[in-house]
């Protein structure tokens, strides 16, 4: 008998974040393939559906189960209550460091600190604590990941892309499967 599709893998991961919309999308699709083209760069972009950037990171679905990812959404939607809306730029492409040996994230980020951002984040991470959740305190640095490559690439200006941020989504990532389900969206009310 086949394994089921929504069986819990071990690594399956909880996470909110905030989605670019189709413009923005396909705007550092171009940017990343332009980059590539220009650095000669090993492996490939990911799909546009993969785009995203965390806010906070819940954990792994095996750790919170049913009952935590429950309590993700409602720290999700108490964080989007406190959260306005904001306009998303992102103007810089570089890689991320990685382990020896390892592929190196190649991402879209801001040159400067963000407050839409940080207030999204802090905002999140207030409200996951709040209903109990074990979450870590990060240095939190929006990005886009939109590939992974042996090359590395200064960070470098790029055209800027933004958008309208007015929605926090919470995400399960199925890890190894390239999937994504959205497992709730709420928008930004402050």
């Amino acid at each position: 008998m086949p394994d089921d599709p929504k069986a819990p893998a071990i690594r399956d991961t909880i996470f909110s974040a905030i989605l670019p919309d189709e413009a923005a999308a396909k705007s550092a699709d171009e940017t990343t393939r332009r980059i590539f083209l220009e650095h000669a760069l090993d492996g490939r972009p990911r799909p546009l559906s993969q785009y995203h950037i965390t806010v906070l990171y819940f954990g792994l679905y095996v750790d919170l189960g049913d009952d935590g990812v429950e309590w993700a959404k409602r720290a999700c939607a108490a964080a989007a209550g406190r959260t306005t809306p904001f306009q998303a730029t992102l103007n810089q492409i570089k890689s991320f460091s990685s382990h020896p040996g390892r592929a190196a994230p190649l991402v879209l980020a801001n040159e400067q600190k963000h407050a839409g951002f940080d207030a999204c984040y802090q905002a999140a991470f207030d409200e996951a604590r709040a209903v109990g959740l074990e979450v870590k305190r990060e240095r939190y640095t929006p990005h886009f990941t939109t590939a992974y490559s042996m090359k590395r690439v200064s960070p470098q200006a790029i055209e800027p892309i933004s958008w309208e941020v007015g929605e926090l989504v919470l995400i399960r990532s199925y890890v190894g499967q390239t999937r994504y389900e959205e497992l709730g969206r709420w928008c930004l009310t402050a």
